[in-house]
């Protein structure tokens, strides 16, 4: 999966290590967002 745009957003808008510092759990976030994506498309097409 390419980065997405949170991640382009934020490595834009942050500073390296202010970044690692405040997403530690980077993986989860993306894993969040999956979630919140998969589940909005289901709710559509029901």
């Amino acid at each position: 999966m390419a980065a997405s745009m949170y991640d382009q957003y934020y490595r834009a808008q942050v500073p390296t290590p202010f970044y690692y510092q405040q997403y530690p759990q980077q993986t989860d976030l993306a894993r969040h967002f999956q979630r919140q994506t998969t589940r909005l498309l289901e709710h559509q097409n029901q």
